[in-house]
């Protein structure tokens, strides 16, 4: 999956739907289309919890994106800052990452460099899911 010349910002719209915004902004789709496809997956579950890394796989592979798991994460290897979602822990949380950015959707939205935003927000980035070759 190339990277796009230009990734919309997806901010968030409810609670837990972090995810949800953050893919949105991997595989291109609205935040509506990738909501209905979690809605037909999970009815009730994505309201209320949100979504770990596998279930994040299985939705992708929904939108016909497949992505595969690289842990532990490194900041400073590209393959894993290039394109993809970073999953965090102490909270659970993802967010997109691009070229070294994380984009945080949450609130009022932000832009961080990789490393500035795990030692400002969350130290505890577990893996990242990358679009498979």
């Amino acid at each position: 999956m190339p990277v796009a010349p230009v990734t919309p910002i997806v901010p968030s719209r409810i609670q837990h739907d972090c995810a949800l915004t953050a893919l949105s902004m991997l595989v291109g789709k609205s935040y509506h289309r990738v909501l209905r496809a979690a809605y037909r997956r999970w009815p009730t579950y994505i309201i209320h919890h949100g979504l770990d890394g596998d279930n994040i796989i299985k939705l992708a592979r929904d939108l016909r994106t497949r992505l595969r798991y690289l842990e532990p994460f490194d900041p400073t290897n590209d393959e894993h800052t290039e394109h993809g979602l970073l999953l965090l822990r102490r909270p659970d949380h993802v967010v997109f990452l691009r070229r070294g950015l994380v984009v945080e959707a949450e609130e009022t939205g932000s832009l961080w460099d990789v490393e500035d935003y795990l030692s400002h927000h969350h130290p505890h980035a577990v893996g990242v899911l990358v679009p498979a070759a």
